[in-house]
């Protein structure tokens, strides 16, 4: 049942929400991204009027601002390269299923190939970083610069890390027994006064060649639902299975997909070094060790 739910979430995440998101992205995300999260709260509200469960959890709150606050630094790294980013999103299913291991008494499941694979993915991301440094400095003539390869490498450890977070959080919170409307309205909340402070600090440069507005609003309604349907099933999910099994099938399908549409197409695929390619090559064997683990 668990393995349904993560191939459906993974039809809409891992393309149709890759897909959405670096079109959003280049046409002015801080406006787009309030506007998405203001959407998900509207309709997870509409549940909440139904059902009556409602709380104001300051924990939840918080977990809501990682969300955002993670996905952000996703939007803003998918900016640069789906393809590149993609890589160091490994990094959140490695915490969360570190996270499990200890804090949820799931080290147990624990296994020689699933560190072999983890080490491999950690390895892929320290040669990413170590290649775009060195040639970032190459074409600096030798001097360090702070480059998009820099800026894509910290936007994607701030989604890892946050991400981390929040999968593990839906995992621990059906321990509890909180249901995903219960959990969803402070966690919306938070997300939402968060994308509203983004807003506010609007730090991003006007956009030309905006679309019309009912095509930009359908990309954005696009992204919302896909945000939230990927929410019920994430929490459904680790509700029916354990971190460690549900994380790293997430982990490779959460890989494969965004690459897929970064390469074929955006066309990043002529952005990429014949180094960052095997690296990636790398990267892939080892979350493919991770779930057949």
């Amino acid at each position: 049942m668990w393995l349904s739910l993560v191939i459906i979430r993974t039809l809409l995440a891992a393309l149709l929400g890759a897909w959405v998101t670096k079109k959003l992205v280049h046409l002015g995300h801080d406006v787009n991204f309030f506007v998405m999260y203001l959407i998900q709260f509207i309709c997870l509200s509409v549940f909440v009027a139904y059902t009556h469960y409602i709380n104001f959890d300051p924990i939840l709150i918080f977990l809501g601002f990682c969300c955002a606050s993670g996905n952000y630094c996703l939007w803003r790294a998918f900016k640069i390269s789906i393809t590149k980013a993609s890589l160091f999103m490994l990094l959140d299913d490695i915490l969360a299923i570190a996270l499990a291991w200890f804090l949820l008494d799931e080290i147990k499941e624990l296994n020689l190939t699933m560190l072999f694979g983890a080490g491999l993915v950690l390895s892929a991301c320290f040669l990413q970083a170590f290649i775009s440094f060195e040639t970032d400095k190459a074409d600096k003539n030798g001097s360090f610069s702070f480059s998009f390869s820099f800026a894509l490498i910290l936007w994607s450890l701030g989604f890892g890390f946050a991400w981390g977070i929040v999968d593990f959080s839906f995992a621990y919170y059906n321990d509890q027994g909180l249901i995903e409307v219960e959990y969803g309205f402070p966690y919306y909340l938070g997300a939402l006064l968060t994308s509203a402070f983004i807003l506010v600090l609007n730090t991003e440069d006007a956009q030309k060649n905006l679309p019309n507005r009912f095509s930009l609003g359908v990309l954005i309604a696009i992204a919302a639902l896909v945000n939230l349907s990927c929410f019920f099933l994430d929490y459904a999910t680790y509700g029916l299975a354990p971190v460690t099994k549900v994380q790293p099938v997430l982990q490779f399908t959460g890989l494969i997909g965004p690459i897929l549409v970064g390469l074929f197409i955006f066309n990043e695929k002529d952005a990429l070094t014949p180094s960052e390619k095997r690296v990636l090559i790398l990267g892939l064997t080892g979350a493919a060790l991770v779930i057949s683990s």
